[in-house]
């Protein structure tokens, strides 16, 4: 691990708080498009959410990617707390499948000085970790993740 410039934080709108396989991940408010609650959807994507398929939104197929299984961790069943944040890259919208959204910070100057982030050097899919009031928040590298994605399709 290594420290990170201060920028970093201070480019952070908002955390997006998330559950996946009990860790808390967190992403920039900034970088996640919508926030999708499967369970409110047909039963079609309902049933391509459990298989980590794709979704159509407003005519376009979104691919799932489920992070758990790219960072090893437990798959958890199902439950109608899971969500898919959509991420955009480009022309390419990817939907992150979490076992849940907690919650939704928004930044102040407040509390941008009360974080420190420790950024990853050799974690692929991670860029580090972020500490605040006594949490410890991961923070995922979504352009990674979503390049995995496309290497794994072109296979």
């Amino acid at each position: 691990m290594i420290d990170n410039p201060p920028q970093l934080i201070d480019n952070f709108a908002g955390l997006v708080i998330f559950d996946i396989a009990g860790k808390e991940f967190c992403a920039d408010i900034k970088d996640v498009s919508a926030i999708i609650n499967p369970s409110e959807m047909d039963q079609l994507i309902t049933d391509n959410v459990k298989n980590n398929s794709s979704i159509t939104v407003n005519n376009i197929v979104i691919p799932l990617i489920d992070v758990r299984k790219i960072f090893g961790l437990n798959v958890k069943p199902r439950t109608n707390d899971i969500r898919i944040l959509i991420v955009e890259f480009g022309t390419r919208a990817y939907g992150f499948v979490v076992e849940k959204v907690k919650e939704i910070l928004t930044m102040s100057r407040e509390l941008k000085i009360n974080m420190e982030f420790k950024a990853f050097k050799n974690e692929p899919y991670l860029l580090g970790i972020l500490h605040f009031e006594g949490r410890t928040f991961y923070l995922p590298d979504f352009k990674n993740l979503y390049q995995n994605k496309i290497d794994d399709e072109k296979l």
